[in-house]
């Protein structure tokens, strides 16, 4: 299915796991650049290594 997202830009919170991880996955596998946020840095790079074929760039830590 084309959503149309290809070179849109979603953030998407609460992104390690459960329905934030899938609709993570689901915009970046139509194409849409993504950003993930969470709690804990260890889900996050989880979930960014399980997504890694949509992932054009690696995980990083934001400064706080």
């Amino acid at each position: 299915m084309d959503l149309g997202l290809k070179g849109k830009f979603a953030i998407v919170n609460g992104a390690s796991q459960g329905i934030g991880f899938a609709i993570a996955h689901a915009l970046a596998a139509e194409g849409a650049q993504i950003l993930i946020s969470g709690r804990k840095e260890a889900p996050l790079i989880e979930a960014a290594a399980r997504s890694h074929r949509y992932l054009a760039a690696r995980p990083r830590r934001m400064k706080t």
